[in-house]
C-alpha cells in the first residue's frame, strides 16, 4: 500500500515540475488567442492602431504597445476624452504620461492631430 502512495506523490510531483517548466518557457499559464482590439470601439480602430505605431516610434524601446490590449484601451480612452473636448475644426491634442513601462521607467506620449488628419480616420 505504502509502494502505491510513494508512486503517485512521485506521479504528482512529476507532473507538478513539468508544469511549472511549461509556465517558465512560455511564460503564460495558459494561451488564450484575443483580438487585443477587445476593448476599442470599432470605429477607433484606424486611428488607435495608427496612434499605437506612433507610440511606439516616438517612445522607440521596442515596446509591444500594437498588441497589448490593456494599452490599446487606454489610447482609446484618451482618443474619446479629447474628441469630446475638441473645438470646432481644431487641432486634437492627445497626452498620455507615463502610460506604458519597463524595468527602465514609464514612457509616455504625445500627438496633435489636425482637422484633416481626422477626416482620413472618418471622424
Amino acid at each position: 500500500m505504502s509502494l502505491w502512495i510513494g508512486v503517485v506523490i512521485a506521479l504528482l510531483t512529476l507532473l507538478f515540475v513539468l508544469w511549472r517548466l511549461n509556465i517558465r518557457t512560455h511564460g503564460t499559464w495558459v494561451d488564450l488567442r484575443f483580438d487585443p482590439h477587445t476593448y476599442v470601439k470599432p470605429e477607433l480602430v484606424p486611428l488607435v492602431d495608427w496612434l499605437a505605431k506612433k507610440a511606439e516610434s516616438q517612445i522607440g524601446r521596442g515596446l509591444n504597445i500594437s498588441g497589448n490590449a490593456f494599452v490599446l484601451s487606454t489610447i482609446c480612452d484618451a482618443v474619446e476624452k479629447a474628441l469630446a473636448e475638441q473645438r470646432e475644426g481644431g487641432k486634437v491634442e492627445i497626452t498620455l504620461p507615463e502610460f506604458i513601462g519597463d524595468k527602465d521607467g514609464m514612457y509616455g506620449f504625445q500627438v496633435t492631430l489636425e482637422r484633416e488628419q481626422l477626416k482620413q480616420f472618418n471622424l
